[in-house]
């Protein structure tokens, strides 16, 4: 059995540092979605469709970078256990 950690009451929640794969461009527009929630409910919907679309984006940034850097290794592999 695991037990919950928590913090005390009134322990503030500690800053949300941004991701080393977000670029900084999405995670401001997270941080401006974040201040528009309680604010303007219109707003708020347009920023989060904008930050849904910037981190698919993203995501496919990502997913292609793996990709070319596993192809590459993969060749790598193959023409060392060729050349055996």
């Amino acid at each position: 059995m695991t037990a919950l950690v928590r913090r005390p009451r009134g322990e503030a929640e500690p800053a949300w540092p941004r991701p080393l794969n977000l670029p900084m461009e999405t995670f401001s527009a997270i941080r401006v979605k974040r201040e528009a929630k309680g604010k303007d409910k219109n707003r708020y919907h347009e920023l989060k469709a904008e930050v849904q679309r910037k981190l698919r984006v993203d995501k496919q940034h990502l997913m292609e970078g793996m990709c070319v850097d596993l192809e590459a290794s993969d060749r790598v592999r193959s023409l060392t256990y060729r050349n055996r």
